[in-house]
């Protein structure tokens, strides 16, 4: 079992050359934290809300692993390097790679 880190809150952009679509992760030890992933990694049924909560986060110095809800029942798993920033997500019928980066809101760039 990987050991705890201090808590700390890191926001993620996630994008493949491969997958369609990107992923966003936000990660809070000390509260919620969300994955939103694009619609072909959902169920059969696509909820309006896409930011899915992760539960069974463990956060160690190499990795970042938890699982989100996808459906009534079924938890899927992800995980993320901290030292390479690779991405893997298991979605309902297929998975998703990417590689991440830090998103740092400055301002709009619009």
């Amino acid at each position: 079992m990987p050991s705890k880190l201090l808590s700390f809150e890191l926001h993620l952009i996630c994008k493949s050359n491969i997958s369609m679509g990107e992923v966003e992760v936000f990660i809070d030890t000390n509260d919620k934290s969300w994955i939103r992933i694009p619609t072909y990694l959902f169920s059969q049924i696509v909820p309006k809300e896409k930011k899915r909560e992760i539960t069974k986060l463990e956060v160690s110095d190499d990795l970042i692993e938890g699982k989100y809800k996808n459906g009534r029942v079924v938890k899927e798993p992800f995980s993320i390097n901290r030292k390479t920033g690779s991405i893997s997500v298991r979605g309902f019928d297929s998975d998703y790679n990417g590689e991440c980066i830090k998103f740092v809101k400055t301002e709009n760039k619009f």
